[in-house]
This record gives structure tokens, sequence and C-alpha cells, in this order.
């Protein structure tokens, strides 16, 4: 066993005990309550069962279900990379908003262990509004 023990209480995500799993390579993860007291272990293979899914079938989902069919995207636009579940998007989109509720579609995935946001929106290259700005003179109040 490691020391510090490494371990999750009751309330946490799948999400969150496979993320702790991967990072100390660890295939038990003890549960505790509040009080420290063990109350389960989840192994590797438990927490996992869900989360089994070929890179290549998380790739087409993505783009697939998540940009075309839900965000109505043009998937050439954003580069979608899975590697063990961890999904990297990068492109430029319309807004910040899609942007951020594709993240967000992609993070729901079943699978999809992490997501590294990319994104950018197209109206951040813009840079400032370039709108005239008029100066009225300064008349003193009567």
């Amino acid at each position: 066993m490691t020391t510090p023990v490494i371990a999750v209480t009751p309330g946490a995500s799948l999400a969150q005990a496979a993320r702790l799993m991967r990072r100390y390579e660890i295939k038990h993860l003890p549960v505790v309550d509040r009080h420290g007291a063990l109350v389960g272990i989840v192994s590797r293979g438990d927490l996992l069962t869900p989360f089994l899914r070929p890179d290549a079938d998380l790739h087409d989902e993505i783009v697939h279900d998540v940009l075309v069919g839900q965000m109505c995207v043009e998937p050439s636009t954003v580069d979608v990379r899975v590697v063990d579940g961890v999904v990297t998007v990068r492109g430029r989109l319309e807004s910040e908003d899609v942007a951020r509720e594709t993240v967000r579609l992609v993070r729901a995935l079943d699978g999809v262990v992490e997501v590294l946001d990319e994104l950018t929106a197209a109206a951040d290259l813009l840079g400032p509004a370039t709108a005239p700005h008029f100066h009225a003179p300064m008349t003193p109040l009567p």
C-alpha cells in the first residue's frame, strides 16, 4: 500500500476516482467516510468498466453525435484527439458559448476521463471593438 493513503469519499464521482487511480498508478482505491473509516474498496476493474471504450469509438461519437449532431459544427473546424479516454479538442468555433457547450457535452460522454479544452471563439480573435470613439466638447453645467 502507498503512503499517504490515496482515498475517496462515497460522494466522489467515477471520473474523480478514475483520475486518482490513473494519476497515482494504483489498482485499488479505498472509500472512506468523513471520519476516515474504511467503508469500501473500489478496484480498477470495478471503476473502469463503464469507461472501457476504445478511443476510436469515443472519437467517432464526439465528431458525429456532439459536433455534427448536437452542435451543428463543421467537423473539420475542430481537431479531436482521444488517448486513453483523455480527449483534446482544438479549433476555432463561432462563439465562446458554443465552445463551452461543446466541451460540456464531450465531458458528459461515457468513457471520457478528462477533456483538454483548447478551443477558441472566432470573436476572441477579433480583438477589441473598433467602433469610432466620439468626443463631445465639455461644457460647464449652469
